[in-house]
């Protein structure tokens, strides 16, 4: 493959470790990337990518049909000559593209914004209809955000469709036994201690009030269970309190954010992940827990069932506390088959979610919305 010679801008709001993964990405495969930012949300604890140019665009208008903030983009676009955006969520920035910006468009979903965010409301179903019809290519990572894209519009015939997960930088780390150390020593955590790690935010798409309320009810049968509960957000005080109402202040942790550089060593320090997602892609730090070798428990919702196999690679449970515990009665009776169930989980990782790999499938598709003339 020889070098893309178009200049690419990727639109997001806020900055997040999908938007660092994308860049650092694009600019590896040889793109010629600008990073234009509409203010928002930064949860991406490293600093911006310096192999691509940043660009602030300001606040995103309330109002998605803005024809100063459109133009102004446009005029920014033409001087830095990009010929091709990506951009999403579907329903915030990927429909303000679509309604004020003409150009060739790839819009990414972003797993939400089609299974939680388009059912949320008319307007959010209205933009994201205008999103995906203004597409000239879409990017999805699973099955089932491809499916609930065709559910709510019809995707134009002819558009081109890239599915594939956003995958991981495949690494090994041998550190299992220090930061496990370190953990047990620091919380005073027994010997016999089954430690359960939670990283997703402290926000109400992901449910962690339940899984507290799951903890709860699950140690009365598995008194040695510990939680990890890291990350960070607005539902802080709430979380801390019930951690203080249901008496669990000595079994769970709450290490704040974990930085992307410590994960892996988080994820080989556990036994089992936990996720209470409402939704899901190709859940990201779902692939990260399956290279790192913790087993990995998870609701039954959207792309983790192209990832789990029930009992094989892991386990999968309905978001209610019949289901959590009979799950994790399973999970936890199987220890003696975990090696086994790392190593299925691991294999199906590397096969399908090797992000350097995939990237150029990206950089690929890319060079399909245009023409096929750049690479």
């Amino acid at each position: 493959m020889g070098a893309f010679r178009v200049k690419v801008a990727y639109v997001s709001q806020g900055y997040s470790p999908h938007d660092r993964r994308f860049l650092n990405a694009l600019a590896a495969n040889g793109v010629d990337v600008f990073h234009f930012q509409f203010e928002g949300r930064v949860t991406e604890l490293r600093g911006t990518v310096s192999v691509c140019q940043h660009v602030d665009v300001g606040e995103l208008p309330s109002n998605t049909l803005d024809d100063g903030v459109g133009l102004k983009l446009k005029g920014q676009f033409n001087d830095y000559g990009i010929q091709i955006v990506l951009c999403g969520p579907l329903h915030s920035v990927g429909a303000f593209i679509a309604r004020n910006v003409k150009c060739v468009i790839v819009q990414i979903a972003h797993a939400y914004d089609v299974l939680l965010e388009a059912h949320a409301s008319v307007e959010n179903m209205t933009l994201i209809r205008e999103a995906i019809g203004s597409a000239d290519g879409l990017f999805v990572d699973c099955e089932a955000v491809l499916d609930e894209c065709r559910k709510v519009c019809s995707i134009p015939g002819g558009v081109p469709i890239l599915n594939i997960p956003w995958g991981i930088d495949l690494q090994r780390y041998k550190t299992k036994t220090s930061v496990r150390e370190d953990l047990f020593t620091r919380e005073g955590w027994g010997d016999d201690s089954v430690v359960l790690l939670s990283i997703r935010s402290w926000e109400e798409i992901y449910q962690l009030d339940q899984l507290l309320l799951f903890i709860r009810e699950a140690k009365k049968r598995h008194h040695n269970i510990k939680l990890v509960l890291a990350g960070n957000g607005s539902l802080k005080n709430e979380l801390n309190r019930l951690i203080e109402e249901y008496r669990l202040a000595k079994d769970v942790c709450t290490p704040g954010w974990i930085t992307e550089s410590e994960l892996c060593h988080h994820f080989e320090a556990a036994d089992v992940y936990i996720s209470t997602a409402k939704c899901d892609g190709s859940s990201i730090s779902l692939l990260q827990a399956m290279d790192s070798g913790a087993v990995s428990m998870v609701n039954r919702v959207g792309g983790n069932v192209d990832w789990v196999e029930h009992g094989a690679n892991g386990w999968l449970f309905d978001m209610n506390l019949d289901s959590f515990l009979r799950c994790l009665d399973e999970c936890l009776a199987s220890r003696s088959q975990w090696d086994e169930i790392r190593l299925r989980a691991s294999e199906l990782v590397h096969n399908r979610g090797d992000w350097q790999k995939n990237s150029k499938t990206l950089v690929a598709f890319l060079d399909e919305v245009l023409g096929g003339d750049s690479i």
